[in-house]
């Protein structure tokens, strides 16, 4: 037996409170998306987040224009509510999403409520917050396939990919979780009913409370169309109120990012 000194025996107990010890489940490849989806669950269900809010610095750039930069602020609830204001607060821009419904504003006015919701979601809250068939059945309306799982490596660790059998694959809707950490690195998604698709790049994961936070992600448009997104000022666990994501109270509703009266 190997004797390690005590104050090292301290700190190794230490560092397994701050993060569930996933790297065994990461070391017997999953059979389906299901099975993916509850390692990711059962991984992080009593420690991850339930709130979380982030500055996003946002570059988009269309064929044909000049770069358009944008500041975003973000509210994100369990299981999948998110908030999205365009510029400041109180210019009423912006989007909620629920788990199936998309509500669009402008100047503080509800323009258009549609079917659907964000992709993201299931992926970057819902998963570890639900139980995993809820989050299997949100993905199916982006026509993931969740009995097809191949491996991969991205940045030389190995991912697991579902929604496809063939590594190569682009053209299927997918998301690529990186095994160690159990965490979403990229997502190839139908938009909508639009006919178009993205493929976003999630990276630069930093600790958010006790789960993890993609500080970037870079979104490749089928219109050739470019988003990237950087995130600033993130807070895991803040207090929200519930009314930030009522469509009914969109311009009323306490908003951390708004300056208090």
């Amino acid at each position: 037996m190997i004797r390690r000194p005590r104050a090292l025996r301290r700190l190794l107990a230490a560092l397994l409170t701050l993060f569930p010890p996933v790297t065994l489940a990461a070391q017997s490849p999953p059979k389906t998306g299901l099975e993916v989806l509850s390692r990711m669950h059962d991984a992080y269900a009593t420690t991850w987040y339930r709130t979380l809010t982030f500055v996003q610095k946002t570059r988009i750039d269309r064929p044909g224009q000049s770069p358009a930069d944008q500041t975003w602020y973000e509210s994100v609830a369990a299981p999948g509510l998110l908030r999205i204001d365009i510029a400041d607060p109180d210019s009423g821009n912006g989007v909620i999403y629920s788990t199936d419904s998309t509500f669009v504003f402008k100047g503080g006015k509800a323009v258009a409520r549609v079917g659907g919701s964000n992709p993201f979601l299931p992926l970057i809250m819902g998963v570890y917050t639900q139980d995993p068939a809820t989050t299997a059945a949100q993905l199916g309306a982006y026509h993931m396939d969740l009995t097809r799982v191949t491996t991969a490596m991205l940045d030389g660790k190995p991912v697991w990919i579902v929604g496809t059998t063939a590594p190569g694959d682009t053209a299927s809707p997918q998301f690529w979780v990186e095994a160690e950490r159990l965490i979403v690195v990229r997502v190839i998604s139908p938009i909508g009913n639009s006919g178009l698709t993205f493929d976003a790049h999630l990276s630069d994961y930093v600790p958010a409370g006790k789960g993890w936070l993609a500080l970037k992600v870079t979104i490749g448009i089928s219109n050739g169309t470019k988003q990237e997104e950087v995130y600033t000022d993130f807070r895991a666990d803040p207090p929200i109120s519930p009314d930030l994501f009522d469509p009914a109270k969109y311009t009323t509703a306490p908003h951390w990012a708004r300056p208090a009266h």
